[in-house]
């Protein structure tokens, strides 16, 4: 892969993580706007059901934050041409294409699937410094790094 569609896919990933971090937002202000009753509207067990919407208000702060995170992290990739697994390297895996340094779900970049990898997720530590075709044991199945770009 040129470097021109490795940043195509890292622009696609950005897209992507951004959409899902507006979705974030607007969960979390429709929560907020859902706990915001009328005095008129009170009844004996609202103090409960506002204290739970303030739970899931945390809740979904908790992952905007995470989502805002991982944004930044997305943008800091450096995806120059690589030939080890690293965070920035775009690998496929058993068919399936992935981009280590940011864990995120399904995107699509040029007709191609990818999902993110985080540095943190356990089967990185497997992986790391490998290059392709090199074998590794992961879940107590030997695979196969078919490429690293």
């Amino acid at each position: 892969m040129d470097s021109r569609s490795k940043q195509q896919v890292k622009d696609d990933l950005l897209a992507h993580l951004q959409e899902r971090l507006a979705s974030s937002t607007s969960s979390t202000a429709q929560q907020a706007a859902a706990g915001a009753d009328a005095p008129e509207q009170r009844r004996v067990d609202d103090d409960s059901q506002r204290d739970e919407a303030g739970d899931l208000h945390d809740i979904f702060g908790r992952a905007d934050a995470q989502e805002r995170l991982d944004l930044k992290e997305a943008r800091a990739l450096d995806v120059s041409p690589r030939d080890v697994v690293g965070p920035g390297a775009i690998i496929e895996l058993d068919g399936r294409h992935y981009v280590v340094g940011v864990p995120t779900d399904e995107f699509v970049s040029g007709g191609v699937a990818y999902e993110g990898i985080a540095t943190d997720a356990p089967i990185y530590d497997v992986i790391h410094g490998l290059r392709a075709d090199d074998t590794f044991s992961f879940g107590g199945q030997d695979q196969i790094i078919t490429s690293v770009d």
